[in-house]
């Protein structure tokens, strides 16, 4: 569903982030361009063992494989926050209650420590 989303929104970093036909979403390609875009070192960056990826963790087990698929769908979803500019229907500007304070930015909605908005 993430992928999809990129691949619809922002089609020229899909392109970027995937194998030559569009279809695989290399892990590798997604940390590069996170990088490029000096984005916040996510903890899914340095927990991935990049090696591992491809033929090597079919050898290493279906558990490793799984874990990598989480740690990709992360990053994409945070790249596609990031990209979108904000959490979709997270934020709203409206006037503060704080007297001089003018407008201010607020959430609509509980969010979670670390949660990227």
């Amino acid at each position: 569903a993430v992928a999809e989303a990129l691949r619809e929104e922002f089609p020229k970093v899909f392109q970027m982030i995937t194998d030559a036909d569009g279809t695989n979403v290399i892990l590798r390609a997604v940390q590069s361009y996170w990088r490029s875009q000096e984005l916040p070192k996510a903890e899914a960056l340095v927990a991935v063992d990049v090696a591992a990826v491809g033929a090597d963790a079919t050898a290493r087990g279906a558990c490793e494989e799984e874990d990598q698929m989480g740690v990709l769908e992360g990053l994409l979803t945070r790249l596609l926050v990031y990209l979108r500019g904000e959490l979709q229907n997270a934020l709203e500007v409206r006037t503060s209650l704080l007297l001089g304070a003018g407008q201010g930015l607020f959430v609509r909605r509980p969010v979670v420590e670390g949660e990227w908005l």
